[in-house]
């Protein structure tokens, strides 16, 4: 039945209103509220000895994933953080997006020394040990909306990032994808001109000029997936990790307290590493409850 309820509540969203009235309807039982939040505490202090395990494998990883995205808890805006590879995921809770919460001791960046693959939001690089490597597919989005504006320079860096994303590896040729690069970017440097200096202190540049800047400053992060084996082209497996947080704020709106954001990443990473494994969702449930799961080795 714990296991049940944490499976209902976490992995398939349902409020705790909504799980008594299924208990009730199939078992004749309807639970109470207080049985159900005791439930979630009770697996999220069961799981607590096993996420440290999978922040060491993580930050041991060459690749993993990371990326946010904003919650409401008590009224207020959090953030959920996340850091995943092909096996493992890792949620957690904080108040602040930026520097302060990629550093904090539940994250998994400080140490890690491998790739990380992420949508450029600054405060990645500040982990200088860390290898930053930028989501095609987030550059894509923006580059498409500079298409619509009319942008030939970004016509023409999409194509260029599809065309190499579809070549198979024995064709990649990196001093030539580079150079090729290069030359869209001085396309771009007429299109898109440096603001001019004016009356009133410094000038803004335009969002397309920023685009601009931010590709020729991260060019190396850009063309890691072509110039690096093993390198993803994507950051999906994050954004994967983060989908079913917002189905759970479109159904229940937010999380009451702290506390309860708290026991809701922990779980929910628990269901991504299994899913992610192969396992049984429910059966390991059932064995965290009795005591039984103790590692996810």
């Amino acid at each position: 039945m714990r296991a049940l309820i944490a499976m209902l509540s976490v992995d398939y969203n349902m409020p705790l209103e909504q799980i008594s009235r299924f208990f009730a309807d199939i078992f004749g039982y309807k639970l109470n509220r207080q049985t159900s939040l005791e439930v979630l505490e009770r697996g999220d202090e069961l799981l607590a000895p096993l996420e440290e395990p999978i922040k060491a494998t993580l930050r041991s990883s060459e690749v993993v994933h990371f990326d946010e995205t904003k919650i409401r808890v008590e009224g207020q805006l959090y953030w959920l953080h996340t850091a995943s590879n092909a096996e493992n995921t890792h949620l957690f809770l904080h108040a602040r997006r930026g520097t302060e919460a990629l550093n904090s001791e539940e994250s998994v960046l400080p140490n890690f020394r491998g790739r990380a693959v992420h949508d450029c939001w600054a405060p990645y690089f500040s982990c200088n040990q860390a290898k930053p490597s930028l989501g095609g597919a987030h550059l894509l989005r923006e580059l498409k909306g500079l298409i619509e504006e009319g942008r030939l320079w970004a016509a023409e860096m999409h194509e260029l990032l599809l065309d190499v994303y579809n070549m198979p590896n024995s064709m990649v040729a990196g001093e030539e994808i580079r150079k090729h690069y290069l030359i869209i970017l001085d396309h771009a440097e007429r299109e898109e001109p440096p603001p001019q200096p004016g009356n009133r202190g410094r000038p803004k540049p335009s969002p397309r000029r920023n685009r601009l800047d931010r590709l020729r400053t991260h060019q190396d992060s850009v063309l890691a997936f072509a110039l690096e084996v093993g390198v993803p082209f994507t950051n999906n497996p994050a954004e994967r990790d983060l989908r079913p947080a917002k189905v759970k704020l479109k159904i229940c709106g937010g999380f009451r307290t702290v506390e309860g954001g708290v026991v809701y990443a922990r779980i929910q990473a628990l269901i991504s590493t299994l899913r992610n494994r192969g396992r049984n969702v429910f059966s390991q449930l059932r064995d965290l409850f009795s005591l039984c799961l103790t590692s996810l080795a």
